[in-house]
């Protein structure tokens, strides 16, 4: 997690970078509302369970969304590619 590496590539796609954060935001206000409304179930156990399981699943969805960014924009963000050969 070099910013030295993260910053450049969010300034080489700026739009669609900015939509993977736009439905990050809505990812993360779906999840605060799924677990806001497993809690009010009131069975201790299950709920933070439930909850746990939204959440996992909520970040997996993050995961693939950003593998699709960068498979997308491999070429142009070029960070395997030898520089100066």
């Amino acid at each position: 997690m070099n910013p030295l590496l993260i910053v450049p590539s969010i300034a080489r796609v700026p739009k669609d970078y900015a939509i993977a954060c736009g439905i990050s935001f809505g990812i993360l206000v779906l999840q605060a509302a799924a677990q806001q409304s497993v809690r009010i179930m009131n069975v201790p156990i299950a709920s933070y369970f439930v909850s746990g399981l939204v959440s996992f699943y909520f970040v997996i969805v993050e995961m693939r969304m950003l593998g699709m960014l960068y498979r997308t924009h491999k070429d142009d963000l070029g960070w395997f590619t030898v520089r100066g050969r």
